[in-house]
């Protein structure tokens, strides 16, 4: 396992990679906290269809008062005491996640569950996306690692020229910034200059 990598962009500050894999199946729950809320529920759903394209799988999101089973789920988390509580299970890296900012996030994939999420809902956001990436690349069997990330910048961006060549349409846009996301780039700058008529100056 030592000389094997996980196929993320950008790379992750720490990984590492441990024995065995998660296996996704038609029972696989995607469980979200009872505290989520709609960015997360959102979240959810953007990792849900990337695994039903890539995967023909289509997993049920779940948000219970407490899960029925001790494996096969990915719980999606914006609250580290929470989900700790929610899963009865103690974290060592709870005390160190919080320190690298709001957009740090864990990841944890064992043979039985994965965890991934961090402080908010923005930090669930790109842990959400990483598992995107994931299936992407090794599809329906995860390997078993600790991933843990946070950005060297708070902001990371795109100016896109749209004065030139064809105008995109919002749907083009839409796409564009989907898949900015999920290589954590979260800014996006539209230049123009006489693409658009305006008014008056």
């Amino acid at each position: 396992m030592a000389n094997q990598s996980l196929c993320i962009i950008p790379t992750p500050k720490q990984v590492h990679l441990e024995a065995g894999s998660f296996a996704l199946d038609e029972h696989t729950w995607i469980a979200l906290l009872p505290e989520a809320n709609e960015e997360d529920a959102f979240a959810a759903q953007l990792l849900q269809e990337e695994i039903k394209e890539l995967t023909g799988l289509h997993l049920n999101i779940v948000k219970l008062a407490k899960l029925p089973r001790k494996e096969n789920f990915i719980l999606l988390f914006g609250n580290t005491k929470a989900a700790e509580a929610y899963l009865g299970e103690t974290w060592s890296w709870k005390e160190e996640l919080p320190k690298k900012g709001e957009q740090a996030y864990i990841l944890e994939i064992t043979p039985k569950r994965v965890v991934a999420g961090g402080e908010g809902s923005l930090a669930l956001f790109y842990a959400s996306q990483t598992l995107r990436l994931l299936t992407r690349s090794e599809r329906s069997r995860w390997p078993a690692c600790q991933v843990l990330d946070w950005p060297s910048l708070p902001y990371r961006g795109l100016m896109l020229d749209i004065s030139r060549g064809k105008v995109p349409t919002i749907e083009t846009l839409e796409l564009l910034i989907d898949q900015l996301s999920l290589y954590k780039i979260n800014v996006l700058q539209l230049y123009t200059e006489h693409t658009f008529v305006f008014p008056h100056h």
